[in-house]
């Protein structure tokens, strides 16, 4: 009876630190395959970024080519002069500006851009700004840009 129940113990230990182990090697492979699925993301999205070459080689031109498309109501044109976000998609963009043409306010935001938006120089070589005020002085809209290797991008709006 003694025996028994030694076995008993003994082999319950055994089973719960199989189960343990095994809990604990299967958390660590979900998290290799997962970085591993991170990094091929990661690659894919560095090759977008590398091949991403449509925009001026100033923060100016890139506006002025993005306010072209604005007036030739080009949604998928000026999407394109901005930056991929964090998935490598340009959606959220290329859905707000079918919304502003819907309202038919492309020309109006094209126009807004070309006679309000001024220049605002930033320490860091890499970033330009441009601030739309509105008729009391306040600050309407903030257009940030990047430079993405050799262009420059829209980076929020």
């Amino acid at each position: 009876m003694f025996r028994s129940s030694k076995y008993k113990f003994f082999g319950g230990l055994i089973l719960i630190l199989l189960l343990g182990s095994s809990v604990f090697y299967g958390i660590r492979f979900y998290r290799y395959r997962t970085d591993l699925k991170a990094l091929a993301d990661y690659d894919v999205y560095l090759e977008q970024f590398k091949n991403d070459n449509i925009g001026g080689k100033t923060p100016e031109e890139t506006l002025k080519m993005f306010v072209a498309a604005l007036k030739n109501g080009d949604v998928d044109l000026a999407s394109k002069y901005f930056a991929l976000d964090d998935k490598g998609s340009r959606q959220k963009w290329v859905d707000y500006l079918n919304e502003v043409k819907k309202k038919n306010m492309l020309a109006a935001m094209a126009r807004d851009i070309e006679t309000k938006a001024q220049p605002i120089k930033f320490e860091d070589p890499d970033i330009f700004y441009y601030k739309l005020y509105n008729s009391d002085g306040t600050v309407g809209v903030t257009i940030n840009l990047g430079k993405n290797i050799e262009t420059w991008k829209i980076i929020s709006l």
